[in-house]
């Protein structure tokens, strides 16, 4: 049984002399905080409360992930913060602010019992403190069935697991409520009803799907082998070891749930100053915005809830944003008030021999097509399948009309370049930006990322490119495959998180 099936969430600590209880059910991870576990470690911080402190503890502060790009508080920590407002409930807003924290990272989804403890919440004494929401968009598939038997013949012998036939009927079931929830059209409004409460939500964290999901191994699949310049000139099948997900067949495809939050967003007059998705280590395309999230999107929406965006994070799949790149060239322009973008490009096969992918050309995201005049810093990270050039990078700054040239502080992570062109590369953006800030994670040279090694610059160099330079060099991204196979596991990529 998957985990995050069969989750609870205990309301009894924030509740407030309310009659009504909640359904305490939750069909997916992170609805609850398990707080029924008795352990003296736990004990311990709130052991060090008294009355007399002021002062917010360890156990209250957010904690950085280096794969990750906002810090969260620990699932140790959430539990002290709710078990201690029981046990200490003269200490007031600290306390409270630090639950405030708890309610901000905690993850609703598309179904009855998620929405229902989310309207409880609007109706707290806490609705007007939270400045956050944090909102999943994981849809159980309404006909789950398992593999195959073609699928399951391509399975290794240790790898080889079958899910019980349970899940199966236990996510058609979930599925089903989900699809009944939406089509009546009492999630759109419910959400929307909810979001008005909360007077002063600035900021979404938006999940394609559940951190709980962690499960995956390696096979041996046949994939549709295309022509790499995906003109379809050359086609047919080919063997391929690749990273596929145990549970990928539970989950539905259809995805509109980007499209009924932003519907919900736009009813109930929100104006959002950042909206961000997760790293995840952008290592997968179910953590992505992908299968055509963006595009089905009420365009109007996006011109009222971002119309003083400051922050948009985005995972975008090479698929997405080789085909659908003008969806995120339009979204740019409906962020007249971008202060900074973040943008991970994922490809879909990280292979030795792997399709190049040049996101930011005209067929991409429309980077330098676009007028943002008060974009700030830029962050732009890659992955070992996905490929750039030094042109490419410099048009974006380019332009005489659109050029991002207002740019300060630049994030460039996991891009390979040819033989010197990260040096005429940074040359060049020295004269065209007044760079405050430099970071670069793994700058690489060489054809391909997986045939690429680390560049190194001089101290003297640097130094004419911008005010302050800081480079982290990570090489676990390009170990051989064969050594993640015989591990087991999947490679994470570092977050600009590393340099805060």
């Amino acid at each position: 049984m998957y985990p995050y099936l069969n989750e609870k969430w205990s309301n009894k600590f924030w509740r407030k002399d309310k009659k009504k209880k909640s359904s305490p059910e939750a069909p997916l991870a992170a609805l609850r905080i398990p707080l029924g576990h008795e352990e003296k470690s736990q004990d311990e911080p709130i052991a060090a409360l008294d009355g007399s402190s002021s002062e917010p503890h360890q156990w209250a502060t957010p904690e950085q992930n280096i794969h990750e790009r906002f810090p969260l508080l620990s699932e140790a920590s959430e539990q002290v913060i709710c078990r201690a407002r029981t046990k200490y409930k003269d200490m007031g807003d600290v306390l409270d602010d630090a639950f405030v924290k708890v309610l901000e990272q905690k993850l609703f989804y598309t179904t009855t019992s998620s929405m229902d403890i989310l309207r409880e919440i609007s109706e707290s004494i806490f609705a007007s403190r939270i400045t956050t929401l944090s909102l999943c968009g994981l849809q159980f598939a309404t006909d789950a069935k398992p593999p195959r038997p073609w699928y399951n013949g391509l399975f290794t012998r240790q790898d080889k697991q079958y899910p019980k036939k349970e899940d199966w009927k236990d996510c058609k079931l979930r599925g089903q409520d989900q699809a009944k929830l939406r089509e009546s059209g009492q999630y759109i409004e419910g959400l929307r009803i909810a979001l008005a409460k909360f007077t002063n939500l600035k900021h979404v964290r938006y999940f394609p799907t559940s951190p709980d999901r962690v499960g995956g191994s390696w096979l041996n699949m046949a994939i549709l082998d295309i022509d790499k310049d995906w003109l379809g000139s050359s086609y047919g099948y080919t063997s391929r070891v690749m990273w596929v997900r145990d549970d990928k067949y539970l989950y539905s495809t259809r995805h509109y749930d980007l499209k009924d939050l932003f519907a919900a967003l736009h009813a109930a007059g929100t104006k959002l100053e950042s909206f961000t998705t997760p790293s995840f280590g952008n290592q997968a395309d179910w953590q992505t915005i992908g299968e055509g999230r963006l595009e089905v999107v009420d365009l109007k929406h996006f011109a009222t809830i971002f119309q003083n965006l400051k922050e948009l994070r985005l995972n975008l799949r090479s698929w997405d944003y080789f085909n659908r790149g003008h969806n995120m060239r339009k979204i740019l322009q409906e962020c007249p008030a971008l202060e900074m973008l973040e943008l991970s490009f994922f490809a879909d096969d990280d292979d030795d021999s792997p399709e190049v992918f040049r996101p930011l050309n005209e067929y991409g995201v429309g980077l330098g097509a676009v007028p943002m005049p008060h974009l700030q810093e830029l962050r732009l990270a890659f992955d070992a399948g996905t490929c750039t050039t030094k042109e490419n990078i410099l048009e974006l700054f380019n332009g005489p009309v659109t050029g991002l040239r207002s740019v300060r502080k630049l994030g460039l992570a996991y891009v390979t370049l040819n033989n010197n062109e990260w040096d005429e590369l940074l040359l060049k953006l020295s004269t065209l930006l007044e760079l405050e800030d430099l970071l670069l994670i793994s700058p690489r040279k060489g054809w391909f990322p997986k045939y690429s090694e680390a560049t190194k610059f001089s101290n003297e160099f640097l130094g004419g490119v911008a005010r302050k330079v800081q480079i982290h060099h990570d090489e676990q991204p390009f170990v051989a495959k064969e050594e993640w196979v015989k591990q087991g596991q999947r490679v994470q990529y570092k977050s600009f998180a590393i340099f805060d």
